[in-house]
């Protein structure tokens, strides 16, 4: 399998604005959507073909403690710690997590093949944060693959692991609080790009290599205390 770069494209927004309100420790708390789309190009026996893959979670069912991934991909979370709430969101219905490093919270995606991205990725979410904690809030991660946070001065913060040079990247512009915000990271093999409701950031990260492959699960809304 060859992966391949492009700027995959964005989500349709019609169909996910159906939001979560996440807390994360005792600070931060905002609501998101989750969009990843990937591009890969398979070379076998001489036939080329090109697929490009969304996957989304609404966050929208009502009740139970799954997270249904919108395109059929199986890829499903299901709640992680106590307490996570249905609720109301900006259309249709949204969640609500009170963890803390003592009594942590996330959705809890499986490890599939589908989500090893290496070559191309975009990932986005809607957000709206009422107030920003002490400490990096976690978006979407896949432990040691991609990591997309919130960090403590509203900033969008990524790490893609396996690229040079390594470690976090950050936005120089920073989302609002109190407000609904549409943030998206893209990377296609040379730069990393940040987009802050509609608007390319000024910070573009020259980078290379292949993301990280691992067998970890992908975390939505919280992560591992510590």
């Amino acid at each position: 399998m060859l992966f391949k770069i492009v700027r995959p494209p964005r989500c349709d927004r019609r169909n996910i604005l159906s939001p979560v309100a996440v807390h994360i420790g005792n600070k931060a708390h905002f609501v998101f959507v989750i969009c990843i789309s990937l591009f890969f190009a398979a070379v076998t026996a001489n036939v080329f073909t090109d697929e490009k893959k969304t996957f989304i979670w609404h966050f929208d069912e009502g009740c139970g403690d799954m997270a249904r991934e919108a395109t059929a991909s199986c890829n499903d979370g299901k709640f992680y710690g106590s307490g996570i709430q249905w609720t109301e969101g900006k259309l249709n219905k949204g969640l609500v997590f009170t963890g803390s490093d003592a009594h942590p919270q996330w959705i809890n995606v499986p490890h599939s093949p589908d989500l090893n991205i290496q070559q191309a990725i975009t990932m986005e979410a809607w957000m709206f944060p009422n107030e920003i904690g002490p400490t990096r809030a976690t978006i979407i991660h896949k432990s040691s693959s991609y990591h997309l946070q919130l960090d403590m001065t509203s900033k969008v913060t990524v790490r893609l692991y396996g690229l040079e040079p390594s470690g976090y990247q950050t936005s120089h512009g920073r989302v609002k609080i109190c407000e609904w915000n549409h943030i998206a990271i893209t990377y296609d093999g040379t730069e990393i790009k940040f987009y802050i409701n509609g608007e390319q950031d000024e910070n573009v990260a020259s980078t290379t290599g292949k993301i990280k492959r691992t067998t970890n699960p992908v975390f939505f809304g919280g992560d591992w205390p510590g």
